[in-house]
């Protein structure tokens, strides 16, 4: 795992081959291979201090976690600037497009623009 300088990782798991760029990961998990570009944010907590949700089957279920980040499949690829919010996921080999905010699950395979 290589993490850059000025990065912040809180409570998070990182597998292997995992690069983090100058970047803010809270309470997430990074699965082997991805890479975070700088200036993108794993956010953690939602705006109103609630309880985050996360997709399942696409209905949106609470986590009972009030400090929850994303969950980033293996070989996914986080451009920079980007934000993902709270108790979003991207699946194997996703890729994020730099400045986009993630507001929803991303597939594997999928490109968000």
């Amino acid at each position: 795992v290589i993490i850059g300088a000025h990065s912040e990782v809180k409570n998070s798991i990182l597998y292997a081959n995992t690069t983090i760029h100058r970047s803010y990961v809270g309470d997430s998990i990074i699965d082997s291979n991805s890479r975070i570009g700088g200036g993108v944010v794993l956010a953690n907590k939602r705006y109103d201090r609630g309880d985050v949700k996360s997709a399942v089957r696409e209905e949106k279920l609470s986590t009972g976690l009030r400090a929850f980040g994303a969950v980033v499949g293996f070989g996914a690829n986080i451009g920079t600037n980007a934000t993902l919010m709270p108790g979003v996921k991207l699946g194997k080999n996703a890729t994020v497009w730099p400045g986009c905010v993630v507001l929803e699950d991303v597939s594997d395979d999928q490109t968000l623009k």
